[in-house]
């Protein structure tokens, strides 16, 4: 039971690192030139990808 719930916090946590660095994103993406949106794009393609797949770690393995 005790490692659930360790395993539910760090994704949990992981979750919310990838939010903030997402949501800086954004708020960077305002201050760049319309140049690097591109990169932004990509970024939050990469973000979604992450987070699908620790959706899957955890229905796996909790």
């Amino acid at each position: 039971m005790n490692r659930r719930i360790l395993l539910v916090g760090i994704v949990v946590a992981f979750l919310a690192v990838l939010g903030l660095v997402f949501t800086s994103g954004l708020v960077l993406a305002r201050w760049w030139p319309s140049d690097s949106r591109p990169r932004i794009a990509n970024t939050a393609a990469v973000v979604t990808q992450i987070q699908a797949l620790s959706q899957v770690v955890t229905v796996k393995y909790v």
